[in-house]
């Protein structure tokens, strides 16, 4: 396992033989292909969270920021300063798996 980035409530890191990238933000993990994962980076850096804030002011949910991951009924209930950590912990350059740092850090060379 490689660590892509991290903050203080989350972290990405990936199995690269498995090809897997896992998101671990606060409670949840989360594991991606690297295609859904760099969809999944698209879909949050695509959202205006300011206009969701204000559009679910009044609903129940404490987190009023809800991200759909990909399941079904699969979501992340994030408040804002959840969510601009989450971008942040996004925020890496570089695909997973063709950094060629990531590639020979956990393969042993004869």
């Amino acid at each position: 396992m490689k660590i892509i980035n991290s903050t203080p409530n989350g972290q990405i890191f990936t199995n690269i033989s498995k090809k897997i990238v896992h998101l671990e933000f606060g409670n949840m993990l989360v594991n991606f292909s690297n295609d859904e994962f760099e969809s999944f980076k698209m879909y949050v850096n695509s959202i205006d969270y300011k206009f969701y804030l204000a559009k679910n002011q009044q609903s129940q949910n404490r987190r009023k920021l809800l991200l759909h991951i990909g399941s079904n009924n699969g979501f992340l209930a994030l408040n804002e300063s959840e969510f601009v950590e989450l971008k942040q912990l996004l925020s890496y350059e570089g695909n997973t798996f063709i950094n060629s740092q990531l590639l020979t850090s956990n393969i042993n060379l004869n």
